[in-house]
């Protein structure tokens, strides 16, 4: 067993943890979290970056006018660029899946390409599952 692998795996599953907890926060808790107020910013970001009732809005061009994406793939690929929530999001599964590639794969490459096939398994599923088997 190589500790070393076990750790890092490790570290990167706390540090999913905690982009966990700050998803939970943002959407349950908003009012009572040390995110910022209107007016306010944190790490560069204001109230409507962070703020989960607004910040869904960030992803179009101009809700409820113009429901087309605000940029290429705002509402898909790269929708972890528009609010904070799906910012952790993004991060937490990028982490799991390196914890994961890491303490399965013995070579470094292989650990590398066994975190795309996990990112990817994990996002093409989340797609299917969202856009086509729950829609109604």
């Amino acid at each position: 067993m190589n500790w070393k692998k076990l750790i890092l795996a490790g570290a990167f599953i706390i540090a999913a943890a905690f982009c966990n907890a700050v998803m939970d926060k943002l959407q349950f808790h908003y009012s009572s979290s040390i995110f910022p107020r209107k007016g306010e910013i944190l790490l560069g970001k204001s109230h409507d970056w962070w703020n989960p009732a607004v910040s869904w809005r960030n992803k179009y061009k101009n809700w409820p006018n113009d429901a087309r994406p605000a940029f290429p793939f705002a509402k898909t690929a790269l929708v972890f660029l528009t609010d904070a929530w799906h910012f952790a999001k993004c991060l937490m599964i990028i982490l799991i899946s390196a914890g994961v590639a890491i303490v399965t794969q013995r070579k470094p490459i292989h650990a590398v390409a066994a975190f795309f096939i996990y990112y990817a398994i994990f996002s093409i599923a989340f797609e299917f599952v969202f856009r086509w088997l729950l829609e109604g």
